[in-house]
């Protein structure tokens, strides 16, 4: 029954937003506003309903995977890690996130396959001299640490974006 309630209201709710002409982005940022109070539940029906009102803005998918790794939800937060970047193959922090869910499913080469492609994009889109010297410091920590198969504990995602893109 709460499943067709559910169901019921996201039909109606849809229906509402086409009928006012409710923009997805409208969605995102309380989707945005939620993930920062730690409403989760709240924060991931918020960017599912952006995602059935725009499908092809990969920053919605990459928040609702944040969410999903902050609940351990990994294969969760990879499959929308995954279609972040099918729609955006450049989505540096995407990427890196992906090398921290791989990571966290044991899956260590294929985390550092994603952690080398996050450091070659995140080269050419943050280019400033000393935020490439102390990120080179950084990576050889993380690099010396990853062949141990063990990241610190302190080591977890960047923030999610609040970006607008659509």
């Amino acid at each position: 029954m709460l499943r067709f309630s559910f169901l019921l209201l996201s039909v109606l709710l849809l229906y509402s937003c086409s009928a006012s002409k409710i923009s997805p982005l409208t969605f995102f940022k309380k989707g945005n506003e939620a993930m920062q109070a730690q409403e989760y539940k709240k924060a991931i029906d918020a960017y599912k309903m952006a995602i059935s009102l725009d499908s092809k803005q990969p920053v919605y998918y990459y928040n609702l995977a944040v969410i999903y790794y902050r609940l351990e939800l990994n294969q969760a937060a990879l499959a929308n890690l995954n279609k972040a970047l099918d729609l955006d193959p450049n989505f540096a922090e995407a990427w890196y996130n992906k090398a921290l869910t791989l990571h966290r499913l044991k899956e260590i080469d294929s985390s550092l396959y994603a952690y080398e492609k996050y450091k070659k994009l995140a080269a050419k889109q943050y280019a400033p001299k000393s935020y490439v010297k102390q990120e080179q410091k950084t990576v050889k920590k993380i690099e010396k640490k990853a062949k141990q198969h063990s990241l610190p504990k302190n080591f977890v995602p960047i923030k999610p974006t609040t970006a607008q893109k659509p």
